[in-house]
């Protein structure tokens, strides 16, 4: 392996790699160790030689060099394993082990001997205590110092301040009673034309101070009186209860409030409202009393009319406070529920609903206390009541919020509505049955109409060829019966044609959509063109809506009402003319008044129900043909797109008939 080097030294020996069979993995293996090994001992000497050179300080620099030179030395035969993987220079590596082991013995030995030294040295830590110290000692000194400047400056400025403050106390304390005597004043004006009774009293309730309010409401005549007799001037049946409850306040401390009444001497009784407050000393011993009296007589006047309204109400009525327990009742609940007022007050009104409903009830009332007001209960949905024997029964609830300082209670209407129920079952029933029958007639007119349509085509067909083939053959009575078969004939089928159209008029005709009424006032024109060249009518319509209407229907409409102005014409040319208007104030969808106006020969205004009723004439045949279904159908065709239609007339002026429809938002006109 001597090709392994550029250069080799002659030796007897084999190299090391030789021993590792020149495989390259281990020898490169053990070169790149060695010598990272190499690179590190070499660093070390270098950096601890810097660090001598920088603490020229350090009493034992020796000992590093000497160290400096045994990790040099260390690496040194790193090298040597490296060289003589290729090379068998053995006898130089021994002589640098050799080496390497002298300093090695020569360190380890100087090195005992510096431990009891080192340890002998103040560490670092020891050292920065000992500075720690010296500091805080002189700082401390400083604090001291600095104190002391305070203090002298302090006493002074306190001195000064002090001297100062007394002789501003004087003059404040002077201001101060002038103050009281003021605010004194003040309050005994404020209190004597208080509208409320006002006063002090001591813990026994001995009256120290009360304004001219208190005695008028306990109704005495003297401050001597009012000292030591208001409890005498309470009402019989309430004297043991406010005296009892002032005891209470006297022993406890607790502010005091009571509703009661005081008797005057005439008999006149009052109610107040009584409430006072404890005035306590420094250590918080109660002193006495500062209280009012309020008269609340008016009140508790209007309460006892509301009693009576509630009790004379014709419903049942209850109220129920914030937690869902009755406070009151009237006679209806009684008899409704079947229970006494003594086993009512004071139940949760959950005891009248039945229990099915019962653990929701709690969490709807909740829910309205959230957001109180006058409402109905149940919107949607039946309710029942429960009676005492546990019968159930409809009832309807109405819920109006009463708010008090205390509490929000709630006034209850019930009432049981068995029997409106059924009766409105009962309209439901008749009222289906009454559509049924409507469609069924309106069915049967249709059929028997269109049945009737075949034998009449007979009839009128022979009686034709009879007037065609007979006319002049026989006798002249013959001939007018003939014509007469003929004529009623021909009326016959005009009735059934007009009976067939007032029925289809009925029913539901094409979906309605956006039509334009202008097109539909065309198309009807259109359909009378020749009637209205024969009668030399003028038409005038002005611009026209968009409407949600059948087509087909809107133009039956405008064809039947121009041609009933065709035909009630007077001597003068007929002018038609035909107008709408919004009757809308909202901004939804618009209602639309419609108006066709002629100047015909009018009618009495009492006939302008009768002229929309069927078969309804106001004139015979011979004077104006057709059967009165005309308007009858119109009728008809608005009443089914949601509108309604009325007349207007004045006889020998003309007629206006007036009919709505309703529009889409937008509008969209077109002039005729």
């Amino acid at each position: 392996m001597n090709d392994f080097l550029p250069w080799s030294i002659p030796s007897a020996f084999l190299p090391h790699g030789q021993c590792l069979l020149w495989e390259s993995g281990l020898i490169w293996l053990h070169a790149i160790a060695d010598s990272v090994i190499v690179l590190a001992y070499y660093s070390i000497p270098f950096t601890l030689a810097y660090f001598v050179k920088k603490r020229n300080d350090l009493t034992f620099g020796w000992m590093l060099h000497l160290f400096s030179a045994f990790i040099f030395a260390c690496g040194t035969t790193h090298l040597m394993s490296i060289w003589t993987l290729w090379q068998p220079a053995y006898f130089i590596e021994g002589l640098t082990k050799v080496a390497t082991a002298g300093l090695s013995i020569v360190t380890a030995i100087l090195l005992v001997k510096l431990v009891p030294q080192a340890l002998a040295w103040p560490s670092p830590a020891q050292l920065e205590k000992v500075n720690e110290e010296l500091r805080s000692e002189i700082a401390q000194r400083l604090r001291m110092e600095a104190e002391l400047r305070r203090a002298s400056d302090d006493l002074e400025a306190l001195i000064e301040k002090r001297t100062t403050e007394l002789a501003v106390e004087t003059v404040e304390r002077r201001r101060s009673i002038e103050v009281l005597r003021e605010n004194k004043a003040h309050f005994k004006t404020l209190a004597e034309v208080s509208p409320v009774g006002i006063f002090h009293c001591d813990r026994d309730g001995l009256i120290k101070y009360a304004n001219e309010r208190f005695i008028e409401i306990i109704g005495v005549t003297s401050q001597e009186e009012v000292r030591t007799g208001w409890g005498h001037a309470l009402h019989p049946d309430d004297q043991d209860r406010v005296l009892a409850a002032w005891a209470h306040t006297a022993e406890t401390g607790q502010p005091f409030r009571s509703e009661h009444r005081f008797v005057h001497p005439d008999g006149n009784v009052i109610w107040v409202l009584g409430q006072a407050s404890p005035v306590s000393d420094e250590n918080g011993a109660v002193m006495g009393f500062v209280g009012t009296l309020t008269d609340v007589t008016e009140d508790k006047e209007k309460e006892e009319q509301f009693r009576l309204v509630v009790e004379s109400a014709p419903c049942g009525m209850l109220m129920v406070n914030s937690e869902g327990r009755v406070t009151l009742i009237n006679a209806q609940i009684e008899a409704l529920f079947g229970y006494s007022r003594s086993e009512l007050i004071g139940c949760p009104v959950e005891q009248l609903i039945p229990g099915r409903f019962r653990n929701v009830h709690p969490e709807m009332r909740k829910t309205f206390g959230h957001d109180p007001s006058v409402r109905s209960m149940g919107v949607g949905r039946e309710l029942f009541g429960l009676r005492k024997d546990n019968t159930e029964f409809l009832v309807e609830v109405g819920l109006n919020p009463i708010r008090t300082e205390d509490d929000v209670f709630v006034l209850a209407t019930v009432v049981d509505i068995t029997e409106r129920k059924q009766a409105e079952q009962q309209l439901e029933r008749q009222t289906a049955e009454l559509s049924r029958s409507n469609h069924e007639l309106e069915q049967f007119a249709y059929v028997a109409s269109h049945d009737l349509q075949e034998p009449l085509r007979m009839v009128s067909s022979y009686c034709g060829l009879l007037a065609r083939r007979y006319k002049g053959k026989l006798d002249r009575d013959a001939d007018e019966f003939i014509q007469f078969a003929v004529d009623g004939a021909t009326r016959m089928k005009d009735l059934i044609d007009d009976l067939l159209m007032y029925s289809r008029a009925g029913k539901q005709g094409a979906a309605s959509t956006d039509t334009e009424a202008t097109k539909g006032v065309r198309a009807a024109v259109a359909n009378l063109q020749i009637a209205i060249t024969e009668a030399d009518a003028i038409i005038h319509c002005d611009s026209l809506p968009t409407v949600w209407a059948d087509p087909a229907q809107l133009i039956q409409v405008f064809q039947n009402l121009i041609g009933n102005a065709l035909k009630f014409r007077s001597e003068r040319s007929p002018v038609i003319r035909i107008s709408a208007c919004n009757m809308s104030r909202d901004k939804g969808a618009p209602q639309w008044r419609f108006a066709v106006q002629d100047n015909g020969i009018g009618f009495d205004q009492q006939y302008s129900e009768r002229v929309f009723a069927i078969f309804q004439r106001l004139h015979t045949r011979s004077e104006y043909p057709g059967n009165g279904m005309g308007l009858a159908i119109v009728k008809k065709i608005v009443e089914r797109h949601g509108g309604r239609i009325w007349a207007e007339s004045t006889p020998g002026v003309g007629t206006t008939f007036f009919f709505t429809l309703s529009g889409p938002s937008a509008e969209c006109s077109i002039a005729a």
